[in-house]
């Protein structure tokens, strides 16, 4: 399901409005399964959530939602597949690996170029002959040059757009160096606002605020138990430290979804957040496969903002 449960019944319909949304990205159609906590939700929560989403948003069936999809399937006859958002380092190469996918019932030519906002740009494949129900693995790399990244598709069934929202990361933000840029391989971006929370409130541009003396300590940003490849991965966090305070401020760790084991993890003081300035702190980690956790685990000493939390695939 695209969604999980709040754990504060009040804060339900905003959280769940905010994981669809993000979920659904700009892509227009969108099908998703939404997951609602039966047993701490009812009618009155699933209308006042539709009227949270709006027109742009409609309620069907699961036999509604396999039907649509399907009729979708059948008119775009070779679907794209790019992470969306990702998240890049200012003025570094980034390296994306998407896939097309011929949901038709006969061979597909397929071609697939760059239109903007990647600068020395090389797509490969650039062409090919996709199958039926084959997959096709595709490899683009250059450098974000601005905006988001556009891609038109083109085939017997016309030409189609493909975006790629991009989320810039300067890299006078981050606390230390990353592995060469090269290297990295743009997996994911959630927001904070997006994940799993125990304690804290929304703050701004989708952030998650910890504030010192009303929010209750412990794990302010969990989640999102999305599924990720096994392989070696840097996590970056995105902080911002809002009051005064000393000694650790919070304890930040990746694991597998549930918590165990856990593949990393770091303590981060207020002398690596210096007041009211966004710091991007990175963990290393090798993840085994299956559905992964970024947490952060606020210790209560200072006020905290949590924008993000950025993850990239580390090439051999």
């Amino acid at each position: 399901a695209a969604t999980n449960w709040a754990m504060r019944t009040a804060g339900e319909v905003p959280y769940l409005a905010r994981q669809i949304r993000a979920r659904a990205g700009a892509t227009r159609p969108a099908f998703l399964n939404v997951f609602i906590w039966n047993w701490g939700s009812g009618m009155h929560r699933l209308y006042r959530l539709l009227k949270t989403l709006g027109p742009g948003y409609v309620d069907v069936t699961p036999s509604q939602l396999n039907t649509l999809y399907h009729a979708y399937l059948k008119k775009v006859k070779v679907t794209a597949y790019f992470h969306s958002p990702i998240p890049v380092i200012t003025g570094q190469p980034v390296r994306l690996v998407g896939h097309l996918q011929n949901v038709s019932g006969v061979d597909q030519q397929v071609r697939l170029r760059v239109l903007a906002g990647l600068g020395q740009a090389v797509i490969r494949p650039g062409a090919m002959r996709l199958g039926r129900a084959r997959v096709a693995t595709v490899r683009l790399r250059g450098v974000p040059s601005g905006g988001p990244i556009r891609l038109a598709m083109n085939g017997a069934f016309g030409t189609r757009p493909v975006a790629i929202k991009v989320e810039r990361i300067s890299s006078s933000e981050l606390v230390q160096p990353l592995p060469p840029g090269e290297n990295l391989s743009p997996v994911a971006y959630w927001r904070g606002q997006g994940l799993n929370h125990l304690s804290g409130s929304a703050g701004k541009d989708g952030v998650w605020v910890a504030r010192r003396g009303k929010t209750a300590p412990g794990f302010i940003i969990f989640g999102p138990f999305a599924s990720l490849a096994k392989g070696r991965y840097v996590a970056l966090f995105r902080l911002k430290r809002l009051g005064k305070g000393a000694g650790p401020v919070a304890t930040l760790d990746t694991c597998v979804g549930g918590g165990t084991p856990q593949t990393s993890q770091r303590a981060v003081g207020t002398a690596a957040l210096p007041l009211d300035k966004w710091r991007w702190v990175p963990l290393v980690f090798t993840h085994p496969g299956g559905a992964v956790e970024t947490r952060v685990d606020w210790s209560g000493q200072a006020s905290l903002e949590v924008g993000a939390v950025a993850v990239f695939r580390v090439a051999k």
